[in-house]
């Protein structure tokens, strides 16, 4: 009986962390020190993501696809994109109301450097 209730235990733990929260339709902010001193606000759509600054200006728009723990992001638009042809592939995590992205790989430095590992809190609706 121990063996039932123990294995039972185990398959529903392995059930719930098979599936991975989405990033779907969410906000999130986070600071950046210098020398840009200012809070940042990733929005991501079901196809989309954009970057404003603290006063509403459109830093960066991309095109986005979330699959289970991962997004991959094509810059389109804004002062810092990157390259039209270079695609950041990224892992995510998300703990309570903290996500942070983890560079998977990244043709564009400047994204990797200013996402992966930086903690984004999620904002309420």
């Amino acid at each position: 009986m121990l063996k039932i209730i123990t294995l039972s235990v185990l398959l529903i733990a392995v059930q719930n962390n098979s599936h991975a929260q989405t990033i779907t339709n969410t906000v999130w902010k986070s600071y950046f020190g210098a020398p840009i001193n200012d809070t940042a606000t990733l929005t991501i759509r079901n196809d989309s993501s954009s970057i404003t600054n603290s006063h509403g200006m459109t830093v960066v728009m991309s095109t986005v696809h979330v699959s289970n723990d991962t997004i991959s992001i094509v810059d389109v638009a804004g002062p810092i994109k990157c390259q039209q042809d270079a695609t950041g592939i990224y892992s995510y995590t998300i703990s309570g109301d903290k996500l942070i992205l983890h560079v998977v790989s990244d043709d564009c430095d400047g994204r990797a450097n200013s996402l992966s590992d930086r903690q984004w809190m999620k904002v309420s609706k």
